[in-house]
């Protein structure tokens, strides 16, 4: 004779210990789980895609929904370097600010550079 799958659990929950753990296992979820909410807000804050702090863009054109440039190719000449780290002063170009993040955060940002092929 082939068991089902389920038999085994009917077995389980069917039994004191079965009943008892469905009962506390559906109290827990039912008074634990909304306590400890406000706990893992208040500690961890609320979505890190979300908060402000952890936004990447922190002082360039804060106003604009979506920063944008342009740079003409007959301006960029035979080499143009521009910030992908979002702390150049000179922003959209490079002024090597991305050295002074990645030595403090180990992060292993760096610039884009365009050149015209020789």
């Amino acid at each position: 004779m082939v068991r089902s799958w389920d038999q085994g659990l009917d077995a389980i929950s069917s039994s004191w210990f079965g009943r008892w753990g469905n009962s506390f296992l559906t109290v827990h979820g039912i008074i634990c789980c909304p306590s400890l909410a406000p706990y893992f807000e208040s500690k961890f804050g609320e979505c890190c895609f979300c908060s402000a702090q952890y936004k990447v863009n922190k002082s360039i054109k804060l106003e604009s929904d979506k920063v944008v440039d342009t740079v003409d190719i007959e301006d960029i000449g035979d080499k143009s370097v521009f910030c992908r780290c979002w702390k150049s002063k000179k922003f959209p170009y490079c002024d090597g600010a991305h050295n002074k993040h990645n030595e403090k955060t180990g992060d292993n940002v760096g610039p884009l550079i365009v050149a015209k092929k020789k």
